[in-house]
């Protein structure tokens, strides 16, 4: 789930810490890229906006959708981390986790990131038919959130289809219960 947050723009927002870390420092060295038609940067509103046709990539998967907005700290803040950032439009996310091939697809993901009392928060919500999957099944929920601190998922209207695991040979019949990790 790493990649969510590298093709969000965030960096490194989250390497899978505990609630009680202490907060994110700084950006990977890995390299992020992001193609869309066209850009536009609001200094002001301190927002980044990529429209049509949007490819964000880094060493983990690619993220494409119709627009990604990424709302950036005000000037001067500590580690520069953005706080929201938004992707609509055909969403579709294939990262690679664990040596599997994830594919989670939706209408919208909202990436919000905080810092209270340094106690990290960092989630992405997925919304408007939702979906993930992998080789051992397929999970739907509306919404579904995942948060990169407890590394789970979590949805509403919930459902989950388990595939068989292949067997081994040796009899032993044990189910992929551990979707989308």
């Amino acid at each position: 789930m790493k990649f969510y947050c590298l093709l969000f723009l965030a960096g490194s927002c989250g390497l899978l810490w505990s609630q009680t870390n202490p907060p994110v420092q700084g950006l990977p060295d890995q390299e992020v890229g992001l193609h869309s038609d066209h850009f536009y940067y609001d200094g002001r509103a301190r927002e980044l906006v990529y429209y049509n046709n949007v490819v964000a990539t880094n060493w983990e998967g690619k993220l494409t959708c119709g627009r990604l907005t990424i709302l950036l700290p005000p000037e001067g803040s500590a580690g520069g981390h953005p706080s929201t950032m938004v992707a609509e439009t055909n969403v579709v996310i294939d990262f690679l986790k664990n040596g599997e091939t994830n594919h989670i697809t939706s209408d919208k993901a909202i990436y919000a990131y905080s810092l209270v009392n340094a106690v990290t928060n960092e989630t992405i919500t997925f919304t408007g038919h939702a979906k993930g999957e992998n080789a051992k099944g397929w999970m739907t929920g509306e919404p579904l959130v995942w948060d990169n601190i407890a590394d789970r998922f979590t949805g509403t209207d919930f459902k989950t289809i388990l595939k068989p695991a292949p067997s081994s040979g040796n009899g032993t019949n044990a189910g992929p219960f551990n979707l989308l990790k």
